[in-house]
């Protein structure tokens, strides 16, 4: 593992984001609530996970998120674009039931969810 990062906020609870390398491969996995509170720091380790030389796919592991509001959401379709912008195949990894499936289908992006999950 090249770098682990874990956030905290008293108020939102605490969301680890943890970052690997595989090849031409990196994962970004979410522990927690994507929210508000940490959408930034999320954001910020997307742009710099991407910038990497020798990336050719961006796997982003939310399978282990617990919470998530309308921020986290956007955060998600950003990272995507994000990895779009740097020719990266992008990836989203789930649980079929859990709080990204049911954010994602109330908003009515269940047809991107279906093109990027793994």
């Amino acid at each position: 593992m090249d770098r682990a990062t874990s956030l905290a906020d008293s108020r939102s609870g605490q969301l680890t984001i943890t970052v690997t390398f595989a090849g031409t491969r990196a994962t970004i996995a979410l522990i927690g609530e994507l929210d508000i509170a940490v959408v930034a720091e999320v954001g910020e380790v997307v742009r710099l996970v991407v910038a990497r030389e020798g990336l050719t796919d961006l796997h982003l592991d939310a399978t282990r998120v617990t919470f998530i509001d309308s921020t986290g959401l956007a955060t998600l379709v950003r990272a995507r674009q994000t990895a779009a912008d740097y020719l990266l195949v992008f990836t989203l990894a789930t649980t079929h039931s859990g709080p990204v499936v049911r954010v994602v289908g109330l908003c009515g992006l269940g047809q991107w969810l279906a093109e990027c999950c793994s």
